[in-house]
């Protein structure tokens, strides 16, 4: 970080330099070309991997930019300063959009069907499954169905260690059971 502050103490002094000649054109063009420079870094950042570093080296050169830019006219110095968020904000927002279609980014959203629910498909429980309660359900507990044994929710009050119960609902990662009316049922 030390090499880069030196090398952003050179720019703004060899610009203060020639603005005291009394060129002016020079450090204009040097105030507007670490401007650009600094809008391409920002841009750059969305397509290479750098933590933060191009963002870090645009966010300096746009500082010293608009430093220059204040040295040689108050106007050019307000209208970089202005400029400089809007702009950033545009790259910013074109780097997103950039993302979001990139096939390099991976694509993923969370439903309300994660979760649990894909467990109870692989052990093949289905609203109508039946199963013994392994633990009290007071209202969760544990059940052993014939792919395995999950959580569950009992519906309608609470069910003892041992008791038959049916899968009345599966809803996102929760299995809804209640108790069945008939002791005979197969799982």
């Amino acid at each position: 970080m030390s090499v880069l502050w030196s090398i952003a103490q050179a720019v703004a002094e060899n610009g203060a330099e020639i603005a005291e000649e009394g060129s002016l054109l020079g450090p204009i063009l040097l105030a507007l070309l670490l401007f650009v420079l600094a809008a391409f870094l920002i841009l750059l950042e969305f397509f290479l991997i750098s933590g933060g570093l191009l963002t870090a080296v645009a966010a300096v050169l746009a500082v010293i930019a608009i430093w220059m830019g204040f040295h040689v006219d108050p106007v050019l110095g307000w209208s970089m300063l202005i400029i400089a968020p809007i702009l950033a904000g545009v790259i910013v927002r074109y780097g997103l959009r950039r993302m979001q279609r990139s096939s390099l980014v991976t694509q993923v959203s969370i439903d309300g069907d994660a979760g649990y629910h894909h467990l109870a498909e692989t052990y093949g429980i289905a609203v109508g499954a039946v199963g013994t309660l392994s633990t009290d359900a007071y209202p969760t507990g544990r059940c052993r169905f014939a792919g395995g044994e999950v959580d569950v929710v009992m519906r309608n009050g609470s069910g003892k260690r041992g008791q038959r119960v049916k899968v009345s609902k599966l809803e996102g990662a929760s299995i809804h059971v209640s108790l069945t009316d008939s002791a005979g049922e197969n799982e």
